[in-house]
């Protein structure tokens, strides 16, 4: 008996290290900045989380309406080495998607799946989901709080301990700290579990608040120091009401109709495949298709499996089951909420990953009732990772990592020509301040002094920074005594807007000094040293 106890946990931990292996030679190409060129979203998570390990407080000292858990977390892996960077931050990330599938594949373990299907089912995520985005991410982070969760539920509900129901809050506490949308999901689904899996009042009563208590222990000892630094204010104006005034406002570019963005995706994929020449292409457009197919089919059946669940309820007439309730519950509610913040693509991904995880953790103990779904799950699954290995690997064809670029992933943005000509004599003097549209990051995480506490900053015409982020913005740049102001020069007309305080103050306080590449400069009103033929 005990031989073959040890014989079981030995094929596990072979197991998790076979798939921890493939994880992470598979994503480790991907960090490269040649292959996943460095991202919008990705500077502005660095370069905020770079702030906060230099002292400032989010929401007082710079704007985002992220949740802080992500800026502290990733600070927190910056500050052995005493700086941000995107190279630290991409193997982070890659940690990361380690510990997650780690959790999966724990929770799908723990709800009955086998170990081989629990292995091939995990795997879907870190290579078919991840490698869509495989950067520095708080979505990332989320997933984390989401796994944990899962992992927790998963052991069974009937036997819902104290000590569990504490478990499920420390994990949704997590979500709070990070993420709104799945803050509310899994603070909706441990509340919800808990009261249906209570034996009596008095048993609910002490089991919620557990889970009340778990939830409270992380978010207290994020949120009590911003409260204490007075940010109260500023923090609920900005990552609940100005989410809930601009995110999607109609006309900016969140505002989409329905993955609107997956048939510009498989064009892309199929303008390499021009003649008998392009052939290596041939079969990556055939193996993204199939890829985008399957993921899809896949959200699909999530919606399905709750519609199928609650008909099959209110035919039978039976209880459902309280994780199965759950499910349906969180299924409707984060759909809902994905159509009403960005349907595209990327975001259906961050939803599908939770919502495909927590079914197959609802439906895993039910599966011998049911030989073809048990089929058709592990069907899917293996389908999905051999398109997606396929499709993910494409780096393949077009370029091989070097170990220069491994090791630095920030090289080829530090030294473009634009920054080369910033710190190039006589353009800036020390203490002088930059303000830079619509991203900074890339700028300011190189040692170039921020003069906006917006590290992503859109024109008043785009509909996502409204007149009251304009005027602050301005405030912040006339105050900081920006020399430079930087902006594409495909957008310089919409950042001169009249209508915008940061507008008018550009017209009234700079002048154009000329173009770096697709980056035009204005400065304030005194000399600027050109580097090189063509700057400024």
């Amino acid at each position: 008996m005990l031989k073959a106890l040890r014989s079981l946990r030995t094929s596990r931990w072979l197991g998790w290290a076979a798939g921890a292996a493939i994880i992470i030679l598979f994503l480790l190409p991907l960090v490269s900045p040649l292959i996943v060129v460095p991202k919008l979203d990705e500077f502005i998570v660095v370069y905020d989380s770079q702030r906060v390990l230099e002292g400032a407080v989010p929401y007082r000292d710079f704007f985002n309406f992220i949740l802080p858990g992500t800026f502290y977390a990733l600070a927190a892996c910056f500050a052995p080495f005493g700086h941000g960077s995107l190279t630290i931050a991409r193997y982070a990330a890659m940690a990361l998607i380690l510990l997650n599938w780690s959790l999966l594949h724990l929770a799908l373990l723990r709800s009955g799946w086998p170990r081989r299907e629990a292995w091939l089912l995990s795997m879907v995520y870190p290579v078919c989901v991840v490698p869509f985005w495989p950067i520095a991410s708080h979505h990332w982070l989320a997933h984390l709080a989401c796994m944990g969760f899962l992992a927790v539920a998963a052991g069974g509900m009937a036997s819902l301990s104290m000590r569990r129901a504490f478990g499920l809050g420390m994990w949704a506490g997590l979500a709070a700290c990070v993420l709104q949308t799945e803050a509310l999901f899994l603070a909706i689904a441990g509340a919800a579990l808990v009261a249906l899996t209570a034996s009596s009042t008095r048993d609910r009563v002490a089991k919620e608040g557990a889970f009340v208590l778990g939830s409270a222990l992380l978010p207290a000892a994020l949120y009590l120091p911003l409260l204490f630094a007075g940010v109260g204010r500023n923090l609920w104006a900005d990552t609940v009401l100005w989410p809930a005034r601009n995110y999607s406002n109609t006309g900016n570019d969140n505002a989409r109709f329905l993955l609107d963005d997956v048939p510009i995706r498989l064009h892309a994929l199929w303008s390499g495949v021009q003649g008998w020449r392009s052939w290596p292409w041939l079969p990556l457009a055939l193996a993204g298709t199939a890829l985008y197919v399957l993921i899809l089919l896949g959200a699909a059946a999530t919606l399905g499996a709750a519609v199928w669940v609650l008909s099959k309820a209110l035919r039978t007439r039976r209880n459902l089951d309280s994780l199965a309730l759950v499910s349906c519950l969180v299924t409707v509610l984060g759909f809902g909420l994905f159509l009403r913040g960005r349907p595209g693509w990327q975001w259906l991904l961050y939803l599908f990953a939770f919502l495909m995880a927590m079914w197959l953790v609802t439906l895993g103990p039910n599966r011998a009732k049911c030989p073809l779904f048990r089929r058709t799950i592990v069907m899917w699954a293996a389908l999905t990772l051999a398109t997606g290995f396929a499709y993910q690997c494409r780096w393949i064809w077009y370029h091989w990592p070097t170990c220069e670029e491994l090791a630095d992933v920030d090289r080829p943005v530090r030294d473009d020509a634009l920054h080369r000509w910033l710190r190039s004599p006589g353009v800036l003097k020390p203490g002088d301040t930059v303000a830079a549209f619509p991203e900074g990051g890339e700028f300011y995480l190189y040692g170039i002094r921020p003069a906006l506490g917006y590290t992503f900053f859109t024109p008043l015409a785009e509909g996502l920074h409204d007149e009251k982020d304009q005027s602050a913005a301005a405030a912040q740049i006339q105050s900081n005594h920006a020399a430079i102001i930087l902006m594409p020069t495909s957008e310089e007309q919409l950042y001169l807007d009249p209508r915008s305080a940061v507008g008018r103050l550009i017209r009234s306080e700079y002048e154009r000094r000329g173009d770096v590449g697709q980056t035009v400069v204005y400065s304030r009103r005194r000399a600027i040293a050109p580097a090189q033929p063509g700057a400024p």
